[in-house]
């Protein structure tokens, strides 16, 4: 059998849903050396994030050159700021998700991306 390479780690590090678990900056540091010492990307999903008065340090800030850091408005500051950000390891990475994403995805609203923007 044919050992398969792991493409990516996807983690929600920060009040994960449904659980609320938060990892610690110790199991953060561990898993970002993994990451690091195997070149696997990381997408974290942080979108409780900003709830937390002190949250760790973001995966994204322990292993930036391998990390897609992934949030939003929705969870925290309301649903009707459907809007997420993302934050490539790099540029050239940004431009390659830009495309993907204008090929697969649909505009969103103007209006909302102004009073995301403000």
């Amino acid at each position: 059998m044919q050992e398969r390479r792991t493409e990516c780690a996807y983690c929600n590090p920060t009040i994960q849903n449904p659980s609320t678990v938060t990892l610690s900056s110790k199991r953060r540091e561990a898993l970002a050396d993994v990451a690091l010492r195997y070149s696997m990307p990381i997408i974290e999903e942080d979108a409780y994030g900003m709830l937390l008065a002190q949250a760790p340090d973001a995966l994204a800030t322990l292993a930036p050159n391998l990390t897609y850091y992934v949030t939003g408005l929705s969870k925290s500051f309301g649903v009707s700021l459907r809007i997420a950000y993302i934050r490539a390891p790099s540029a050239r990475r940004s431009q390659h998700l830009a495309g993907a994403l204008r090929a697969t995805t649909v505009m969103a609203s103007p209006f909302t991306v102004l009073l995301a923007m403000q």
